[in-house]
């Protein structure tokens, strides 16, 4: 019982975080990261370096979409499989 009480209030927190970062925050920490790498804005290597970005974020968002439907969408450990957790 200890486990699904723990499993719940994994679930809670980790979809309470989730759903406070804004696309203008997750568009700010890319800029933030592309910035911290020594690009200059408004530069196409600047510009290069968000779509890269956007690109990669699209395609684990993908692969987690892909890995749950294939799932069932089963909470539990193939959940966190496919979101990058257990092994």
């Amino acid at each position: 019982m200890t486990n699904i009480k723990s499993l719940i209030i994994m679930y809670i927190i980790t979809f309470a975080v989730l759903g406070c970062v804004t696309p203008e925050q997750v568009r700010q920490q890319m800029i933030s990261k592309c910035t911290s790498y020594g690009f200059k804005l408004n530069t196409p290597e600047f510009s290069n370096c968000l779509m890269q970005l956007d690109q990669m974020k699209a395609a684990s968002e993908q692969k987690e979409q892909s890995c749950l439907a294939a799932s069932g969408f089963v909470m539990g450990e193939t959940y966190f499989r496919c979101m990058g957790g257990m092994r």
